[in-house]
């Protein structure tokens, strides 16, 4: 890693770790994916001065989705990011600076996201997902991909894609960052990068274990009520149904007996 020679370096470095983690505890607030990629775009572009933040979302093992987040934002100064930064680790907590505040009032999002299946192949994201390893690409001008050809025509120099893991081991996606300077992301900001990644692999997997389970809970009750009496079900709801006041009672009288 690139040192820290300066002590405005080394605060500015601080503020930003403890952003991160910061960040974690949102994240797990978060009540879906979505919500997961708002908070992680919204930490990216203070920390960086993003103009847009992309994430490659894998389908499977051949595909993925591109969800694109263009960032509307005003004009910040230095202190004005450096107050962003401390109003995500204020109080210690998960405090929720991105909905109010200096925060929330620096930009604002628009998303593009699209329905088309994009290949892997031939794409730094793929690479990404097949290695588990970041794909920097600090100077476009002389990159293979032709996407990063197309960056480059639009004044774009320098690509990062960074893979959010889960377990450190299963790749859910990329996180994709492109800035005109060239070689703007250097070894401490990269370092960076793939902790928020790593976090919100983390964070990506629970929502997606809650929703599966979700799901499979409302089909599982529609089946259950097109072959069951209505009646029958308001007698024996208070064994299985844990969203009844029954099952509560029930739940709670159980606790206080044992």
């Amino acid at each position: 890693m690139g040192l820290v020679r300066d002590l405005p370096s080394s605060l500015q470095l601080l503020r930003q770790t403890r952003a991160i983690s910061a960040l974690a505890h949102r994240l797990m607030a978060a009540p879906d994916e979505a919500a997961c990629i708002e908070e992680v775009t919204k930490l990216l572009a203070v920390m960086f001065g993003l103009k847009r933040v992309s994430f490659a979302m894998l389908t499977g093992t051949e595909h993925f989705l591109l969800k694109r987040v263009v960032i509307k934002q005003k004009e910040l100064g230095e202190s004005t990011k450096d107050d962003v930064n401390a109003s995500f680790t204020s109080s210690g907590n998960a405090t929720n600076a991105t909905a109010s505040g200096s925060f929330g009032s620096t930009f604002e999002l628009e998303y593009l996201d699209s329905d088309y299946k994009r290949p892997l192949e031939g794409t730094a994201a793929g690479i990404c997902a097949h290695t588990l390893k970041e794909h920097y690409t600090p100077q476009t001008e002389f990159s293979d991909f032709a996407t990063h050809k197309v960056f480059y025509k639009q004044g774009l120099n320098t690509v990062l894609a960074t893979p959010i893991l889960v377990n450190g081991n299963k790749c859910a996606g990329c996180i994709l960052l492109s800035m005109k300077e060239i070689d703007a992301f250097k070894k401490p900001d990269r370092v960076l990068i793939a902790d928020i990644a790593s976090l919100m692999g983390a964070n990506l997997y629970a929502k997606r274990l809650k929703k599966a389970s979700d799901d499979a809970n409302k089909i599982s009750r529609e089946m259950l009520h097109s072959f069951v009496p209505e009646k029958v079900l308001e007698k024996i709801e208070g064994y299985w149904d844990a969203k009844s006041e029954k099952y509560k009672r029930r739940k709670g009288h159980l606790v206080f007996v044992s």
